[in-house]
């Protein structure tokens, strides 16, 4: 059995979706919207269930609620269909939902465990091209699931000058608390981690889950949905050996290195991480996502940054 984490005294657990609710709107024919009703009725427990469940430390009986929940609750699946498919009653035919909840059951009852995507790319400031691997919906709407779980137990853990891919963050936070910092100090350095999601190793992601206090289940699921994940060339990053890889199986290449781009935990898993990684080196850097400054008053402090780099 797994140790109860203390939480209750650190912080409460943050609330990534905002409110588990069905939209009870004009597209719910008038004789179902009862049901709708009851099915938001019995998320609201739900959600206060997990809530009191995260606040009290016990993150193990937290991923058996949400398994559950997964695996038996019709509301839960509509509620996250709604939320990541967004608009799907205007966009998808009756046989094209069915379609998607067929392969949704087929990876949820493990099935189908085979992770799908489609490789595309997005501009960069710079003028090259970012390269992500886009998972189908099904998984998407597996992986968010997850995703508002881990967002209720680690985003208090974040450290508070991180302002990336978090609730209530923003470059516009990032740059209040830089202007209320600055003169403070007698450096400014700039910085970015250049290709930091493809640089980053997973086992330390591992690690720094695990000193959380999240049960070894979840970060082996956490493992292995990772490592299916296609693998993002080194001519794609246009840089070599960015990327090592593994054979998964005979169809599959996996990460050893970089946190795949595309699935809904990558960011959090990632500043999560970053933070982890600079506390050890008693660093307090003003950051939006892989992007910051540091601002130095002493001279040991910059002895302390010129050892670290």
């Amino acid at each position: 059995m797994f140790n109860k984490v203390s939480v209750r005294d650190e912080y409460k657990p943050a609330r990534n979706s905002g409110i588990w609710r069905i939209p009870n709107n004009s597209i719910i024919p008038l004789d179902q919207r009862k049901r709708v009703v009851k099915a938001n009725r019995y998320l609201k427990h739900q959600s206060n269930r997990v809530y009191n469940i995260i606040l009290s430390g016990d993150f193990e009986k937290g991923v058996r609620v949400i398994t559950f929940l997964i695996e038996n609750s019709t509301a839960y699946r509509v509620m996250w269909i709604n939320k990541v498919a967004k608009g799907w009653y205007y966009n998808l035919s009756i046989n094209s939902l069915k379609r998607i909840l067929g392969r949704l059951d087929r990876i949820i009852y493990k099935a189908d465990g085979n992770l799908r995507s489609s490789r595309t790319y997005i501009p960069k400031p710079d003028g090259r091209t970012r390269p992500l691997g886009v998972p189908s919906i099904e998984w998407r709407i597996i992986n968010a699931m997850w995703t508002d779980f881990l967002y209720m137990i680690l985003d208090r853990k974040i450290p508070k000058w991180q302002h990336g891919f978090r609730r209530n963050k923003s470059v516009l936070t990032a740059w209040k608390q830089i202007w209320k910092t600055y003169k403070k100090g007698s450096r400014i350095y700039e910085f970015d981690l250049k290709s930091f999601f493809n640089k980053l190793d997973l086992r330390e992601v591992s690690r720094t889950l695990l000193e959380a206090g999240l049960p070894r289940s979840l970060v082996a699921y956490i493992e292995r949905v990772n490592s299916m994940f296609p693998l993002i060339r080194e001519e794609e990053l246009q840089e070599e050996e960015e990327v090592k890889h593994i054979k998964y199986g005979s169809d599959y290449l996996t990460y050893k290195k970089g946190m795949p781009q595309g699935l809904p935990w990558s960011p959090l898993l990632a500043v999560f991480t970053l933070g982890k990684i600079f506390e050890e080196h008693e660093i307090k850097p003003i950051m939006f996502a892989d992007d910051g400054i540091i601002i130095l008053n002493k001279p040991q402090e910059e002895e302390m940054i010129k050892k670290t780099n």
